[in-house]
């Protein structure tokens, strides 16, 4: 029973965690959300320039992840008004999820 224990708490630590993957595609669900809500984009036409590969650009690194602030970077995107969104104010938390220090 002990050893049960100890592999369900394990696989919480390990298996729920909220990875870069999840953090990017968390993201752009939440911009297309919030450029629909203003009227900028459709859902539709800002996920297909979210699909757009750019292989002009050097890949996205991420030295030090911060897996909480990732979380509440999609949260403020989902709560911001849409002229805070504009100026990005509201969304600092967003600063805080990858540090390339």
């Amino acid at each position: 029973m002990k050893r049960l224990s100890f592999l369900l708490a394990l696989a919480t630590v390990v298996g729920c965690g909220y990875d870069v993957d999840t953090y990017a595609d968390d993201m752009l669900n939440a911009s297309c959300d919030k450029m629909e809500e203003c009227e900028y984009f459709t859902y539709d036409d800002c996920k297909a320039l979210g699909d757009v590969e750019d292989t002009s650009a050097e890949p996205w690194e991420c030295a030090d992840y911060d897996s909480g602030a990732a979380k509440e970077c999609v949260d403020a995107y989902a709560a911001v008004s849409c002229d805070d969104f504009l100026t990005m104010t509201g969304l600092e938390i967003c600063n805080d999820v990858c540090s390339n220090d």
